[in-house]
């Protein structure tokens, strides 16, 4: 069975056999060397065939049936192991505090420029001061239309808003342009946040729950594989 990869960097898609799935990889477009596997999650299922899922999870399961929770936590402290989480959103093992950590972060991204634009409002008593709930909706449903969270876009999205912020403050200081762009930068930075500690707070939430972890081991909700580390090639190209 062929299994559509995306490249991390640059967005391309090839079609490769579910063996070199599992194995590095270099995109024909940007050379970029990776592991498909430990880019995949389950936002790239849309891209794949009939089947594919369920093939998926039963390989996840075989191979995390030799990591017991022991062997888990050494890998996990030695830094030679981590988990994966393809088939599922890594906030549904969310447990303790890590939970909470992740729910106020959510608070936070979706109610936080509305209670900072009510604020304003309430003191400056300029309906204008409302940009900051309107512009962070309007770059959110652009950054979902066409953007897809790779390295470059993230970038280059940082860069714009950045720069958009300089110019409204030296050309308009303090207005509510300037309020509804810190807006914006304050919901893109919170989600970006929440996001890129999903991984880490599931995988703590396994490594300190034996229960929890012995419950979804053999369900393939997550998949314990090697630490990936970066190749030569991969590492000279973006460090030039």
């Amino acid at each position: 069975m062929d299994v559509v990869i995306e490249c991390p960097i640059c967005s391309k898609k090839a079609s490769v056999s579910f063996a070199e799935f599992l194995v590095e990889t270099t995109c024909p477009s940007c050379q970029y060397c990776y592991e498909p596997v430990h880019h995949f999650d389950a936002a790239h299922l849309l891209y794949q065939g009939p089947g594919f899922a369920d093939e998926f999870r039963a390989f996840i399961i075989h191979s995390n049936g030799e990591y017991t929770y022991e062997k888990f936590r050494e890998g996990v402290d030695d830094k030679t192991l981590v988990a994966r989480f393809p088939l599922i959103q890594p906030y549904r093992l969310f447990r303790g505090w890590r939970k909470g950590v992740f729910n106020f972060g959510v608070f936070l991204y979706l109610c936080g420029p509305v209670v900072a634009s009510l604020w304003a409002w309430y003191v400056t008593h300029s309906t204008l001061y409302l940009s900051g709930v309107l512009l962070p909706w309007l770059f959110g449903k652009s950054v979902h239309l066409f953007l897809k969270n790779t390295m470059q876009q993230v970038q280059a999205v940082s860069v714009f808003l950045i720069g958009a912020l300089i110019c409204a403050y030296f050309f308009g200081r303090y207005n509510w342009t300037v309020f509804g762009l810190v807006c914006v930068a304050f919901r893109l930075g919170v989600f970006f946040a929440t996001d890129a500690i999903q991984d880490r707070f599931a995988q703590g939430s396994l490594y300190a729950d034996q229960g929890l972890y012995e419950a979804f081991v053999g369900t393939g909700a997550f998949f314990v594989t090697s630490s990936p580390q970066p190749s030569y090639m991969s590492t000279r190209k973006w460090r030039r």
